[in-house]
């Protein structure tokens, strides 16, 4: 293989001159002489080139050609652990959505358990500041009546004083007295 390609090259070089040198047109003849002696010292260089320079430059390109393939296999790795990450990405973001509703659903639900929650606790704050005020309500009638009473009565003694006092005049009033004392001598003895 490698010898075919030499071949074609020296093949190129050999008729490159001769094409030349046939669109020239001033010269009597083609100088074949002159021709093959350059050939021939092309051909010396380039076996020289070749028995010298070339198990080097086969291994270069042989260095070069693992090279290149352990960078395409290295490529070719990278690209499969990125189209994995990329995968995984994919499914992680598919994933963020479902579990985004999730959450929002979640937190839906937990919004209205403390919704109820507040809205019973304040039924049960208005139940006991309805019998707070109920009681305190009972407790601001009896104390009404009980002061109305206590004016009442102290009305009704003073309306029965005055009209006693206008009623019983001085002598009346001794008599009452002297029975009263009467009354606590008997009692005594």
């Amino acid at each position: 293989m490698k010898y075919r390609n030499v071949a074609m090259v020296f093949a190129v070089v050999l008729c490159t001159p001769a094409v030349a040198f046939a669109a020239g047109g001033g010269h009597d003849g083609f100088p074949w002489a002159h021709w093959a002696a350059s050939m021939f010292n092309f051909a010396v260089f380039l076996g020289i080139l070749i028995y010298f320079a070339g198990p080097k430059v086969q291994e270069f390109f042989k260095d070069r050609a693992v090279a290149l393939k352990s960078d395409i296999d290295e490529a070719k790795q990278l690209r499969m652990e990125a189209q994995e990450k990329l995968d995984e990405y994919s499914q992680r973001l598919s994933k963020l959505d479902e579990e985004r509703e999730a959450l929002m659903d979640q937190y839906h639900e937990q919004g209205e358990r403390e919704k109820e929650r507040i809205v019973a606790d304040a039924k049960r704050q208005v139940e006991k500041m309805r019998a707070d005020a109920e009681v305190i309500i009972q407790q601001e009638t009896r104390k009404a009546v009980a002061a109305l009473e206590r004016q009442a009565v102290d009305l009704a003694v003073n309306m029965a004083r005055r009209s006693l006092e206008q009623k019983i005049d001085e002598r009346t009033q001794n008599t009452l007295v002297d029975g009263y004392v009467s009354d606590l001598k008997a009692m005594e003895g």
